[in-house]
């Protein structure tokens, strides 16, 4: 039978990626007329150009961060496909260029994606905004 005092520890990574993720999200949308979001009426934003408002890097974080764009009636993006390894995988130079146009880029952080780690800084030096989702959970040492 499983420690029931491990089980919480398992939800709170997956908790605060999710609030993390959601408030940065929240404060880039904030603004009204946002670069590159897309209103579900063609409101404000960038329903035109059909931009997104953020870039997630993996998978995993793509798939959350896509349910809180398209509940905020936004778009995004994920850099890496499905079977991508994230420790050798390196962005096309389109992709670069969408993530300094994106409002907000969400990487796992700590080194993990250590063949991007060259393009997130250059994103982060061309104005993105890069949030690194692990060291705000407070991992654990390994």
């Amino acid at each position: 039978m499983p420690d029931p005092v491990r089980r919480p520890r398992r939800l709170l990574p997956a908790l605060g990626v999710a609030a993390v993720t959601l408030l940065a999200v929240t404060s880039c949308s904030a603004g009204g007329g946002a670069v590159g979001t897309e209103g579900a009426s063609g409101g404000p934003g960038g329903a035109a150009t059909g931009d997104p408002v953020a870039v997630a890097t993996t998978t995993q974080l793509g798939s959350v961060l896509g349910d809180i764009t398209a509940c905020a009636g936004t778009s995004s993006t994920t850099l890496m496909g499905p079977g991508d390894d994230p420790h050798d995988f390196s962005p096309s130079s389109q992709q670069i260029a969408g993530m300094t146009q994106a409002e907000l880029v969400v990487a796992n952080g700590l080194g993990l994606e250590s063949g991007m780690e060259s393009a997130l800084e250059n994103a982060e030096a061309d104005g993105a905004r890069v949030l690194e989702v692990a060291p705000e959970l407070s991992p654990l040492p390994y």
